[in-house]
C-alpha cells in the first residue's frame, strides 16, 4: 500500500517577492509473506512486514531585483523512517538542505548565473543483532553523518547572433563521518 500526499502554498507579497511552500507525505507499507534472509549470515534473519514514511518539508523565496535580475533562497528538510515488523526503527534518516541562485544581465549580451546548495544528511541505524549473526550489535557502525557543499558560477557572453562564449566553475566539497 502506497499513499503519496503533498501539499503547496504560495503567496505572491508584490511584484517582486514570492514565497512559498511544500509539504509532502508519503507512506509505504510491504507485506512480505517471507520474513527469513536466504542466508541468515549475511543478515540479522527475521525482520518481517516493511513500512517507510518520509515527511517532506521546504519553504523558498523568490526575489526579481531589477528587470534583469533574480535570485531565490530556499530550504528543504526530509525525514525518512524505514520500520520493520520485528526490529522497529531501524533506519532514521534526515536531510537538511539550503540553497540559493542569483541570475542577471549585467550587459545585454552577458548573463551571469550563480548558485550554492549545502546539504546536511544524518543517518541512525540502530541495530539489536543476535548473537548468532554477523552483523556487529549496537548503533556506531552504522550511524553516518555527512554534508556537502557545492557551487557553481557561469556566465554566458552573446558575441553575435550565431557565436556564443560559455564559461563554468562548479566546485563539490564533502565531508562526513561514521
Amino acid at each position: 500500500n502506497d499513499l503519496k500526499n503533498t501539499w503547496r502554498l504560495s503567496h505572491r507579497f508584490n511584484s517582486h517577492v514570492k514565497a512559498n511552500s511544500t509539504y509532502r507525505f508519503k507512506y509505504q507499507d510491504r507485506d512480505y509473506d517471507t520474513n527469513l534472509d536466504t542466508v541468515p549470515n549475511f543478515y540479522s534473519g527475521t525482520i518481517g512486514d516493511i513500512i517507510r514514511q518520509v515527511h517532506e518539508a521546504g519553504g523558498g523565496l523568490d526575489i526579481w531585483w531589477l528587470d534583469s535580475w533574480s535570485s531565490s533562497v530556499k530550504y528543504q528538510n526530509i525525514s525518512d523512517t524505514i520500520h520493520t515488523e520485528l526490529g522497529d526503527d531501524v533506519q532514521d534518516l534526515t536531510k537538511n538542505r539550503l540553497t540559493a541562485t542569483l541570475i542577471g544581465q549585467p550587459v545585454d549580451c552577458v548573463t551571469l548565473f550563480g548558485s550554492a546548495s549545502f546539504e546536511s544528511n544524518q543517518l541512525l541505524t540502530p541495530t539489536d543483532a543476535p548473537t548468532t549473526s554477523t552483523w556487529y550489535a549496537g548503533t556506531d557502525p552504522y550511524d553516518f553523518h555527512g554534508d556537502y557543499l557545492i557551487y557553481d558560477i557561469s556566465a554566458v557572453w552573446q558575441v553575435t547572433n550565431k557565436t556564443k562564449i560559455h564559461g563554468n566553475y562548479q566546485q563539490t566539497n564533502s565531508f562526513g563521518s561514521f
